[in-house]
Order: structure tokens, then C-alpha cells, then sequence
């Protein structure tokens, strides 16, 4: 991390923090969150130098590259102040920026002397640049608390009143929220201070993801110390205590959501703590809050469904039928399915099941959805996931497992062929049913339309996981998939494919997993089976977190073929057989050249349609 900061800080210090021939600095995502270091390099005000507010622009570039957010900075000094002056190219480009990406919250940085008797200063123009949204000021004076910073100022010495701050001039052009940010020296001092910057920026970074949650319309609870990890069983449980869920009106067993400083979530389900301690399980403990024991606490807004079956006629693999009463919620959006077991999450449109409309509360997934959940009971499983499952199906069944799995190694167990079709449906009912718990919430609204292009091509569409590939992918933009997955798509290696998750979406090239790979791919997903490698889509680090996910395995994702990219693949062809038609036109006996261009104007799309033909056979 400080080895990064000091390369980019040396952009910053070219000239004596004069900077470069570039004025400004800029990284272009779409997203709910921008930030902006006008203050990087020095600056004139009212004739004297201001001299550079430093590491504000590292450390602007740094979270930005993290969250793959919308950042601006300035490089180099023209005389010039962009926090006061009347006229700024540097708040237009920033206006500009907002406007082109979707921008809904501003986090302008900048940074205070030493001599300030304060951690930081937020400054929101009396609330005016929030909107009078005190919500805003409440979760980062919570999370400031978490992260021990205790001299938290609002709007006392850098209030970002004045118009042309950057702050204020981005809340008047574009009425989005905007803060201005005043970070203490002692805290911008990677030299002298490693621990305290680092710190720092995971404090930051913690407040970006808890905006971008709370800009998606998430409900917000508060900012938790996790405690320690426990041997909880099952392991997607918190302990709070009673107090804890007092404050909050927390009911046992429902579920919470907890999101890290990366940005990482997982589901969890509430039980009272047998002290005053706020614990995960060991697992949990581990994988998410190792590095930091801050999380932001969200209501999960998740809701209880029965799994069912649909009837063949209606299957479709990129549709999620429903009952009608949960249709009436979720109508004309899409539908969010998370598995707590695994926390798994699928993402698909949804639709009222045409049949048995007396039913309440039903989700009906067929087997290829099941899969994607990872409800189906797995034909092979660790050791670890083997023993819950047992001890949970002798509890509840008073049947041992160890007739229907044997243990291939010392690692994994495997379904018998020996078992017996009792056995296995009642295990496959209790897995899908009891085991594994399913809940759901609508989403983002499903509005998208065909274009021309899938009109012409054919629009096919597949939903996979988003996991690893190759480590040596990492640098490419390319995505890998079995064989099989690239033929269903009706592609050709290296074709481009679109990848959706929410309202994110990615372009890549399509390659296929090498054979000679296989275990080194299962091993980096987690995966025991090598049949479930057919569900997986490999997507470098990079993509996956421009696409909002931030751990692999546990994400469903839309992959459809690119079928604009197709249409330009096979323009050669297209442009010769309208010429050649065109050609041939010209030559028939007709006399009247208007009826010969209105017959060459008529055949093109005819022309077009029997080229693509072959395309759209291909799915």
C-alpha cells in the first residue's frame, strides 16, 4: 500500500509540488461516489503562494483505483486556487465528470496543518451541500468513532460556505451531495506515520463503501467493532447483544447485512450474545474482518419464500417464476436470491408462474438456477462442509450420511453410488429446503429493450458465478468459460461478451479454460466438483470490482453475447453481398432507374437479414 502511495505521490512533488504540464488529473467511472484533491499541488491565493496539501492527491488516486470510483485531482499549478477562485477549469471538469458518470455524492479532500486541534473537518456549508441530509454527518461521526478519531469537527473552521469551493459549486450545478474533507497532517504522513495514514485510508475507504450502499437505497444501522470470531454452527450467524438489539429494533433471527472497508458483504442471521461482545464465526472472522474489525451494518431487507419446482413447459434459465403475490413486488424489476448457507446471490427478471395461482410465497427455480444458488445437494463436499451437513441431517433426521458418502481422501467426501433413492431424495429435500436458507428482495428495475443489432444477430443470454480464472489473465480484458459456455453464447473464441451485475457492465474478450488446468481452476474457486466448473465464468480482479463484486464465487452474473461486436466481425461479408445484390439489380431489363434504386433499397435489409442468418442459427 505505501509503496504505491509514494509512486504516485511523485507525480505530485514534480517541481517542487508545482506539478506537470497536465492541469488536472481524472479517472472516469460510472458509480454513485467521485473524489476530488484540488489542493495537491500548491496554488496562488490572492497573490501568495498556498503551498500543496500533501498525499491528498495519492491518496485520492489510491481509493479511486480501489473502488474503481470517479476521481479528479490537480497536477500542476497555474497560478491559480480551485477552491476560490471566481472561474475554475478544474470545478467545470468536476461538474462535467458528475454529470457524464451518474455521480450522486462528492468527497472533496484536502488537508489541515498539524497545529489544527482536530482529526477532521467536514464541511457541508451548514448542510446546505448535503441537502440538509443530517444522515450523512451521523454515519461518518459513527464510523469516525469506530475508527477511534475522537476531534471530529462539522462546519466550524472549513465550512465550505463560500460559492466557489468546489464543494458548494458542484451542489449548485448539479444538486448532487457534497462534502468537503479537512484531514489532519499527523494522518497524511506515510513517512512518519505509516500506521496512522494507513488507518486513515481504510477510514475512508470504509466511508465510501457505506455511502455507495446507503445510494442504493440500502437502509443503514450502524458501524460495528467485531469482537472475535466463534465456533458458530451454522456460520452465517452474529451474536449481538440485548442492548444492541434494543437500540436498533432487532428481532432474533433476522438477517443483517455486513459490509468491510473493501466492500465486501455477507448475510448473517442475528442470535443474542451470551455477553457484551458483537462476534462472527471463526470463518466469517477470517475471511472478512481479519484486517480490520470495522463493518457497516445494513438492514439486509431480505424476505422468506418456499423453493419450488416449475413445470417443464415453462422453464427458462434466465427467468424467475414466482407466485403472485410476490410478483406484485417485484413486478418489472429483477429479483435478488441469496443462498446464507453458501452466500451465494443470483440476479435475474422476474415473472408470474403461470400455473397453480392459488399459491402463496413461492420461488420456482429449475435445476440450472438451483445450481447457479448452490442448493442442489453437491455430489462432492469437503470435509468440513460434510460434517455440518451430517451432524445438521442426524439432528434433524436421525439418518447418518456416511452411507450415502464415502471419503476419497483426506480432503473430500463423494456421493456413493450405492445410496439408496430414499436416501437421496429425502437428502436433496432437506438440502434444498432446510439446509440451505433461500431469501429474496427486488432489485434494480429491469427495463432493458432489444436493439438493432440484437434483432439482427439473435440476442442470446447466459447467467454464470464470477470467480478466477489465471492469475496471468489479470492484466488482459477477457474472461474465460468452458467450451461448452462459449458455444451455447453462439460465439467463437475471442469474441467480445457483455457481463451485467446490477446496473454494471463490462465488456471482454471470451476465452476458453484450458483442459490441462482444470484442478488449478477448481482449487482458486473453491469448487469440488469439476461439473460446476460449467457454471463458472472467470473474471479477472480488475472487472469483477468495476462490476460491484467484490469476492469471487458467490456472485451470479449476466453474460450475453456482444452481438454489435458481431455485426462489425462480419461487415466484409455483409458489404459484399449487398454490392453483389446492388450489382445484380442494376443489370435486370427494367428502363426506369427509380424502380431499380427502390428494388436496391428494398433488398438490403432482406440481404442483411438471410446473412445473419447463420448467426442467429448459431443459438
Amino acid at each position: 500500500m505505501l509503496s504505491k502511495i509514494h509512486n504516485i505521490e511523485e507525480h505530485y512533488k514534480a517541481n517542487d509540488y508545482n506539478g506537470t504540464s497536465q492541469l488536472y488529473k481524472k479517472r472516469n467511472f460510472r458509480g454513485n461516489v467521485m473524489l476530488s484533491a484540488p489542493h495537491a499541488v500548491n496554488q496562488l491565493r490572492k497573490g501568495s503562494i498556498k503551498y500543496a496539501e500533501a498525499y491528498t492527491g495519492s491518496m485520492t488516486e489510491y481509493l479511486s483505483d480501489t473502488h474503481l470510483i470517479c476521481s479528479i485531482t490537480k497536477t500542476l499549478n497555474e497560478n491559480d486556487d480551485a477552491n476560490f477562485d471566481d472561474t475554475s477549469k478544474y470545478r467545470d471538469e468536476a461538474v462535467k465528470l458528475i454529470k457524464e458518470n451518474g455521480i450522486k455524492f462528492l468527497i472533496d479532500i484536502h488537508g489541515a496543518s498539524e497545529s489544527r486541534d482536530f482529526d477532521i473537518e467536514i464541511g457541508t456549508a451548514r448542510g446546505r451541500n448535503i441537502n440538509y441530509n443530517d444522515e450523512i454527518v451521523d454515519m461518518f461521526f459513527t464510523l469516525a468513532r469506530e475508527y477511534d478519531y475522537s476531534k471530529i469537527n462539522v462546519d466550524e473552521l472549513f465550512t465550505a460556505s463560500n460559492k466557489n469551493t468546489v464543494s458548494s459549486y458542484v451542489n449548485e450545478k448539479t444538486g448532487i451531495y457534497s462534502i468537503q474533507l479537512e484531514i489532519n497532517k499527523k494522518y497524511r504522513s506515510p513517512d512518519t506515520e505509516p500506521e496512522e495514514f494507513e488507518k486513515m485510508l481504510k477510514f475512508l475507504s470504509h466511508f465510501i463503501v457505506i455511502i455507495d450502499n446507503y445510494l442504493n437505497s440500502k437502509k443503514y444501522l450502524d458501524v460495528i467493532t467485531i469482537s472475535t470470531g466463534r465456533g458458530l454452527n451454522p456460520f452465517n450467524k452474529i451474536e449481538l447483544p440485548n442492548h444492541y438489539l434494543e437500540k436498533h429494533g432487532l428481532n432474533v433471527n433476522e438477517f443483517v447485512e455486513l459490509i468491510n472497508f473493501k466492500g465486501e458483504s455477507v448475510c448473517c442471521k442475528v442470535v443474542n450474545s451470551s455477553d457484551d461482545n458483537i462476534c462472527v464465526s471463526l470463518r466469517y472472522f477470517e475471511d472478512y474482518f481479519k484486517i480490520s474489525d470495522k463493518a457497516s451494518l445494513f438492514d439486509a431487507a431480505y424476505r422468506d419464500a418456499s423453493i419450488l419446482r416449475p413445470k417443464v413447459e415453462v422453464i427458462n434459465n434466465n427467468k424467475i417464476f414466482v407466485t403472485q403475490d410476490i410478483y406484485d413486488i417485484v413486478k418489472n424489476k429483477q429479483m435478488e436470491l441469496i443462498n446464507l448457507r453458501r452466500n451465494r446471490r443470483i440476479i435475474m427478471d422476474a415473472e408470474l408462474y403461470p400455473y397453480l395461482r392459488s399459491n402463496k410465497n413461492g420461488i420456482y427455480l429449475n435445476y440450472y438456477q438451483r445450481k447457479l444458488l448452490g442448493i442442489e445437494v453437491p455430489d462432492v463436499l469437503s470435509k468440513e462442509e460434510f460434517t455440518d451437513l451430517n451432524d445438521c441431517f442426524m439432528s434433524d433426521n436421525n439418518i447418518d450420511l456416511t452411507g450415502g458418502y464415502y471419503e476419497t481422501d483426506s480432503i473430500n467426501y463423494k456421493m456413493s453410488p450405492d445410496r439408496t433413492t430414499e436416501m437421496f431424495d429425502k437428502l436433496s429435500n432437506y438440502y434444498r429446503r432446510s439446509f440451505c436458507v433461500v431469501k429474496w428482495k427486488s432489485s434494480f428495475s429491469s427495463d432493458e429493450k432489444l436493439n438493432i443489432y440484437d434483432k439482427l444477430i439473435g440476442k442470446q443470454i447466459i447467467h454464470l458465478i464470477a470467480g478466477r480464472g489465471y492469475e496471468k489473465d489479470d492484466g488482459n480484458e477477457l474472461v474465460r468459460m468452458t467450451a461448452n459456455t462459449i458455444k451455447l453464447l453462439g460465439i467463437e473464441e475471442t469474441d467480445t461478451v457483455i457481463i451485467k451485475h446490477n446496473d454494471s457492465e463490462v465488456r471482454l474478450r471470451a476465452l476458453s479454460f484450458e483442459s490441462m488446468d482444470m484442478e488449478k481452476i477448481m482449487r482458486s474457486n473453491g469448487i469440488n466438483n469439476c461439473e460446476d466448473v460449467e457454471y463458472l465464468i472467470g473474471i479477472p480482479a480488475k472487472y469483477r470490482l468495476k462490476l460491484g463484486i467484490h469476492e469471487s464465487g458467490t456472485t451470479g452474473v449476466r453474460v450475453a453475447r456482444d452481438t454489435k461486436y458481431l455485426f462489425v466481425k462480419n461487415l466484409n461479408t455483409q458489404l459484399l453481398t449487398i454490392f453483389g445484390t446492388i450489382i445484380t439489380i442494376t443489370q435486370l431489363p427494367i428502363e426506369n432507374a427509380w424502380i431499380k434504386g427502390i428494388l436496391a433499397a428494398l433488398s438490403i435489409p432482406v440481404v442483411m437479414n438471410v446473412v445473419f442468418s447463420y448467426e442467429r442459427a448459431k443459438i
